[in-house]
């Protein structure tokens, strides 16, 4: 049924099924009710397997402690800003920051909803950063084991371009 300014809820599905953040709907027992396209592409799950499932069936590494929808239906209180790592039903670890509220219908708590931005990628990105720098400190460490500089012989220098032999033949007259 159109609103006052002839909106359909159709409508705003069909809105947020188009901006680029995940939004998950769910109500008090957990149950999804609205997923989004984004929400879809970022576990990597289709809408179809999500909507009517409850919550730790489609994430069941979260628990009670670490997923964010479920401590605002049991705080009833808004979280803002929270990153959120879980792995999804086919095995691959997301990451996304996540803002999650409480729904009130005439004062009672009817569900939650969640926004999430998907911060696999750069989570992905400071780890390949930090594994490099270990990777520069070790060979840091290394060097300094051995004084810090490096040992080469006149040998090591020697090689088969047309300026060897006079090289060589410099080398041999000394």
């Amino acid at each position: 049924m159109p609103d006052q300014h002839g909106f359909r809820s159709d409508h705003f599905k069909w809105i947020l099924n188009m901006i680029d953040i995940g939004v998950h709907l769910i109500d008090r027992d957990g149950i999804t009710l609205f997923y989004n396209n984004k929400m879809a592409e970022i576990d990597g799950l289709k809408r179809e397997q999500v909507i009517g499932k409850k919550l730790f069936h489609l994430y069941p590494s979260l628990t009670d402690e670490t997923s964010t929808l479920v401590h605002v239906l049991q705080t009833g209180k808004e979280t803002a800003e929270k990153v959120q790592t879980y792995v999804n039903l086919k095995g691959k670890r997301i990451t996304t920051i996540n803002r999650s509220y409480p729904l009130f219908d005439n004062g009672r708590q009817i569900g939650a909803l969640e926004v999430a931005k998907d911060i696999t990628s750069i989570v992905h990105l400071h780890d390949q950063i930090l594994d490099l720098r270990h990777q520069i400190y070790q060979s840091h460490q290394k060097d300094k084991k051995h004084g810090g500089s490096a040992h080469y012989h006149f040998s090591d220098i020697i090689g088969t371009s047309g300026t060897t032999p006079a090289a060589e033949i410099l080398t041999s007259s000394v």
